[in-house]
């Protein structure tokens, strides 16, 4: 008989790794069209959207209609709707991102 040997903590750790790196971004364009708003916004960010924190300082610091993960963000957002991304853990320092253009 062979004896097979079980995937160790160091594969794990791996898989975990991959996995975070892959989901956690993909993830951020549907939570923030679960929390879109129609019209302008008057209510702060979610905050459980602080998770997404360092995803909107690149998206601030990018511009949204040029990086890939602001596309992303407007991809699902309907016309004429809005997020509120948190700037700082303050809940009231927020910024938007809209898809008033339809992309």
């Amino acid at each position: 008989m062979t004896s097979r040997k079980k995937p160790g903590t160091a594969f794990w750790t791996t898989v975990i790794v991959v996995v975070a790196l892959v989901c956690y971004p993909l993830s951020f364009g549907p939570a923030c069209w679960a929390t879109a708003q129609s019209g302008p916004l008057v209510n702060p960010p979610c905050g459980w959207m602080c998770i997404y924190l360092p995803l909107s300082h690149y998206i601030r610091e990018e511009k949204p209609e040029n990086c890939a993960l602001g596309r992303w963000v407007r991809l699902g957002l309907p016309r004429g709707h809005c997020v509120a991304l948190p700037f700082k853990y303050d809940p009231l320092l927020w910024y938007t991102v809209g898809n008033n253009d339809g992309v």
